[in-house]
């Protein structure tokens, strides 16, 4: 749990940073430059208003560890796995974040049925985001997948259905 030890885990960030910012001092490759971390993956469909308590006091010390080596990062926040809706459990970690800086990203990852490839969650997101000053802040969908095995009573996708969706989507 990097909350248990906040200094290693923060100094653990810093150091990771350094090796991939591409600055030319301690860097793994004159050629990687890492300039955006995602902090998490997914929302996990178990998650409480405690686990997002813990993922706020996450993002804030994660975010001020790689700002602290390297200023020009950014910070990308977990993605919830549905684009229909601003996910309530990401709403509420954008508002007890606030307008600080913390974050400069919301990626937003879609999955399920190939005909449902709308991601109206993307207008309402930048509507709310931008309600909160954060006009600044992109928004990404970096997973658009359909399902690639079958959940149960649902149809299999083919990859025609696959690949029409993700063009439609963008």
């Amino acid at each position: 749990d990097p909350l248990s030890d906040t200094l290693r885990y923060k100094r653990f960030v810093r150091n990771a940073v350094e090796r991939y910012d591409g600055d030319g001092s301690r860097d793994v490759n004159p050629y990687v430059r890492v300039k955006y971390w995602q902090i998490g993956n997914e929302v996990p469909f178990s998650a409480t208003p405690e686990h997002r308590s813990k993922y706020v006091r996450l993002v804030k010390a994660t975010s001020n560890a790689i700002r602290s080596a390297d200023n020009t990062a950014n910070i990308v926040l977990i993605a919830p796995t549905q684009g229909f809706s601003l996910d309530p459990w990401l709403r509420e970690v954008i508002l007890q974040l606030g307008n600080n800086n913390y974050f400069d990203v919301v990626d937003i990852h879609h999955w399920g049925r190939a005909s449902n490839y709308r991601m109206s969650g993307v207008r309402e997101t930048r509507r709310f985001l931008d309600s909160l000053g954060m006009r600044h802040v992109q928004i990404w969908s970096c997973e658009n997948g359909t399902w690639a095995y079958q959940p149960t009573n649902e149809p299999y996708q083919t990859q025609q259905e696959h690949a029409r969706s993700l063009i439609q989507r963008y």
